[in-house]
């Protein structure tokens, strides 16, 4: 093994000789450092020692390539005046590289408060740019529209795309109306996602799916990859069923064979034949659907107007406006009234794609690009302080320079050149943060939100990164830079060597923007706790039912046990076989579920005091121990019964929000209520009222009733088991009960209070208050800094006054208050102006807030006591060193 190397690397030499002149000179500066470097080497360590080299050696290099070095133009020759400006350019940003490596403290706090500002803003915009700015990737994303029912009760007269964004508003019999009506579109189809099972190689597979007709595939514009889209033939009675891959299910289940058309998959039991692969990057409507499927031929039969299972989008025709179009749809809606009576209180609304895919999603996405705004603009207020104190050290010099003839273009020209050599620093390190922190700032993005993949870190990250660089180097270098060249000459050289002098304008610039930094940093700690405190509000909702101990497990019932006295033993025998299993308390069974994503709500008419009233309600068909299992209160009546048969008469228990709807300060029971959808038109009457239920933590529970399975039939999804103990012991023999019972099925099993932690609300809620605490934390640091950095100032600007106070028998303890006064009076203007700024902006965040206020008192209270004990710690540390100063000392230096 050869032994290790006593010079410097190889490479920090050759570096090194490539930059120096060739020669003697060269030469012996090389050798020279090299003798330094072996001289530092065992008393500093390797490391160290070259970390010292390297900055030694570019000092020299820089210091060799100024303009006095240069050798002169052949013949006498003058340079152009762009070359002259390139070269002072050259030598300004050389000088300004070597006084940064002079102030290493400075210039790395510049680098990271920047590099961290930059990089949360890079990684922040970037994300936006995708989802916001950038046009939808399909072909004149711009005619793409919404197209909706607008009905007066659940939508409301003039709904938003906030309200209308998945709501699946027809069913397929409006949507062909609509289609073959309409003058206005291009092309327009109908969709509606779902989770299938699908038969693979390794056994049954619950897998994203999309229904889609022809209509909708033509409507995006987008052509396949692979073989054909779905055709007019496909949307008729009869056709066989189809199916579309997705580029990345086509090359994860079928190896990207191009032989894949024609295959037929096993999709919750039916036969598709594979017709084409869509290209890569396409993903409609939802990013994570894997497969689109043709229309059964159940859902294109059905001849219900007044339920709602699809959403419709559209391509409007080539000129013709969001507004022309909207007319004339009025008028379609009024011959479709005509038609049809149930919809004559309907109306049809065209909303842009775009406002759609992002409904509810866009104000606070820039609401939090403002947040990162504020720490880049704290950073650079941060740095502009620096600079300051940096340009009245400075003082002296650039008023000899004056005196000798150097303009003051120039001079700023140069303060200028190393501000922005230190935002292109700062940019370098924000794009390296960005880069590195992408992937685990996506990985907290709340599921759901539209067009995540379409986030790319590549080279436009750079630009980014630096486009915000040279912003922060404009914002922070003009106010020092001017307030430098500025000075007058007899003022500067007046001041003989006493240092700092004349600091008093100076201070009172540094006062004002670390005053800006602490109301900046009151503003994002403010909103960082009320968010936090509405995280909290949203947790502690009551949901209606007791979710400890209870596990949900959601599969089909086999298709061969679907008949009315099958599912009766189906049932039967699931539900005893899963009370068999030790622990087990309850067992219960709905086709659908708080947080499953479950959503059935048909067309109903109940009886009030007042008459029949029609409208869409929230249905549930239970099993009567659905109730006791999930802990939901019967508050009056009773609850649903194994006697509540087929032969029974018809019963319905209604939540206490339909109960009032119904019968308002009295009791509903004896009222009846009646679905409006074919083969169940009968009355039911009201035996029982339940509490009501959230079945989303940010929903407000509107009319429910529930219905026994044995009296309407339907698919039951849900099982409910509650348990004594842990309950994830109980989801491997459950999954394989499941399985057992119908081999086909792909169970889902959950326990139910994990899907309330992880619920949509939840997560965005949890990112939120990541996101805006981590900058509240970084914008407090560098306030803090800020306070510290003026009064450090201050304490060197007045140590002469400070000294002589003293040894005329000043106490030490009132120097040390003097200062403590002067940051806590910067602290309590900052806050001062922040809570202005809270209250002015409280109705931008208050749509993003749940429970609480956006001038929640508590909340701006404990902000304000938080920075202040941090400002407190920042000005203690400059206050006792102005309290420890020796008279002595102090004098002698004057």
């Amino acid at each position: 093994m050869s032994p290790r190397r006593a010079g410097p690397p190889a490479w920090a030499e050759a570096l090194l000789l490539l930059s120096l002149p060739s020669g003697p000179v060269g030469r012996s500066i090389a050798g020279d450092l090299h003798e330094e470097f072996t001289a530092d080497l065992p008393v500093r360590g390797r490391t160290r020692a070259v970390l010292r080299y390297l900055r030694r050696a570019l000092s020299v290099a820089l210091h060799l390539s100024g303009p006095g070095d240069r050798a002169p133009h052949p013949g006498g020759s003058r340079p152009s005046r762009a070359r002259q400006g390139a070269g002072v350019l050259g030598h300004d940003l050389r000088l300004a590289a070597r006084r940064l490596l002079r102030r290493p403290g400075l210039t790395l706090t510049a680098v990271v408060s920047l590099g961290l500002g930059i990089g949360a803003n890079t990684a922040l915009f970037t994300l936006v740019n995708a989802i916001l700015l950038r046009p939808l990737p399909y072909p004149e994303a711009g005619e793409l529209v919404g197209v909706f029912r607008i009905d007066p009760e659940v939508t409301g007269p003039t709904p938003t795309p906030e309200r209308l964004s998945g709501l699946f508003a027809v069913p397929y019999e409006v949507h062909r109306d609509w289609v073959e009506m309409s003058p206005v579109f291009a092309a327009a189809g109908g969709y509606a996602t779902d989770a299938a099972t699908v038969l693979e190689e390794s056994g049954p597979a619950s897998v994203p799916v999309a229904l889609m007709t022809s209509g909708a595939f033509r409507a995006l514009g987008v052509a396949p990859e692979l073989g054909r889209r779905f055709l007019p033939a496909d949307d008729e009675v009869g056709a066989p069923p189809v199916a579309v891959l997705s580029a990345g299910y086509w090359r994860s289940r079928f190896g990207g064979d191009p032989g894949v058309l024609g295959k037929v998959l096993d999709v919750d039991g039916l036969a598709y034949t594979v017709a084409g692969v869509m290209p890569q990057g396409f993903a409609f409507p939802e990013p994570a659907i894997r497969i689109w499927l043709s229309f059964p031929d159940g859902l294109k039969t059905n001849p219900v107007r007044n339920a709602g299972y699809m959403q419709v989008v559209a391509r409007l025709a080539p000129g013709l406006g969001l507004e022309g179009a909207q007319r004339e749809m009025d008028q379609v809606a009024r011959r479709i009234g005509e038609l049809h009576a149930e919809e004559a209180e309907h109306g049809i609304g065209l909303f842009p794609l775009k406002d759609l895919t992002l409904a509810g999603r866009s104000a606070g996405l820039l609401g939090l690009m403002g947040a990162v705004a504020l720490v880049l603009l704290i950073a650079c207020t941060n740095l502009a302080g620096l600079l300051l104190v940096r340009a009245t050290e400075r003082r002296r010099e650039i008023g000899v320079r004056r005196a000798l003839g150097a303009g003051r273009g120039h001079l700023v020209a140069q303060q200028l050149s190393e501000c922005i050599l230190l935002s292109l620093l700062g940019g370098l390190a924000g794009w390296a943060l960005a880069r590195v922190g992408m992937e685990p700032f996506l990985s907290l993005m709340p599921r759901g939100l539209p067009r995540l993949g379409e986030v790319r870190v590549d080279g436009g990250l750079l630009l980014v990164a630096f486009a915000f660089a040279l912003l922060a180097g404009l914002l922070t270098a003009l106010l020092p830079a001017w307030k430098a060249a500025a000075t007058p000459i007899t003022t500067v050289l007046g001041e003989g060597g006493r240092g700092l002098s004349g600091g008093r304008s100076t201070s009172r610039i540094q006062g004002a923007l670390v005053v800006s930094q602490v109301a900046l940093a009151f503003v994002l700690l403010a909103g960082a706790g009320l968010f936090v405190r509405s995280m909290v509000e949203l947790l502690a909702v009551d949901p209606g039912f007791r979710g400890e101990g209870i596990v949900v497990a959601s599969f089909d019932v086999p298709p061969d046990r679907r008949s009315a006295a099958e599912f009766a033993v189906f049932l039967e025998e699931m539900e005893a076989r899963l009370r068999g299993f030790p622990g087990v308390l309850e067992v219960g069974a709905a086709n659908q579920m708080p947080f499953s994503g479950d959503w059935s709500a048909p067309p109903v008419s109940v009886e009030t005091v007042e008459g029949a009233r029609e409208g869409i309600r929230h249905f549930a068909a239970v099993l009567p121990s659905y109730h006791a299992t999930m802990g939901i209160p019967i508050v009056e009546g009773r609850a649903l019964s194994p006697h509540d048969g087929p032969a029974a008469e018809p019963v319905v228990v209604v939540s206490e929000t339909l109960a009032r709807l119904m019968a308002p300060g009295g009791s509903p029971l004896g009222m009846r209520v009646r679905i409006e959808t074919v083969g169940d038109s009968l009355w039911r009457t009201v035996v029982g009222v339940a509490g009501d239920v959230v079945y989303r933590l940010n929903y407000v529970p509107q009319g429910m009733f529930y219905v026994p399975v044995a009296q309407r039939p339907g698919p039951i999804r849900n099982w409910v088991v509650r348990c004594e103990g842990d309950p994830e012991r109980l989801l491997a023999p459950i999954r394989r009960l499941a399985v057992e019972m119908n081999p086909g099925a792909a169970p889902e099993l959950r326990v139910l209070e994990d899907a309330i932690r992880s619920s949509e609300a939840v997560v965005a809620s949890r990112f939120t208050v990541i996101l805006l605490g981590g900058l509240a934390a970084l914008a407090v640091f560098l306030a803090v800094l800020g306070v510290y950095g003026v009064l450090a100032y201050l304490v060197q600007l007045r140590s002469r006054e400070m000294g002589i106070r003293m040894a005329m028998g000043a106490e030490r303890g009132r120097v040390l208050w003097t200062v403590l006064r002067q940051g806590m009076a910067l602290a309590g203007l900052g806050i001062g102006v922040g809570g202005v700024l809270v209250l002015v902006l409280g109705q931008v965040v208050q749509a993003g807030l749940f429970g609480i206020p956006a001038r929640d008192p508590l909340t701006l209270v404990g902000a304000a006591l938080g920075l202040g004990a941090a400002v407190l710690v920042a000005s203690y540390l400059p206050a006792r060193r102005a309290a420890s100063l020796d008279p002595v000392v102090v004098l002698r230096g004057e």
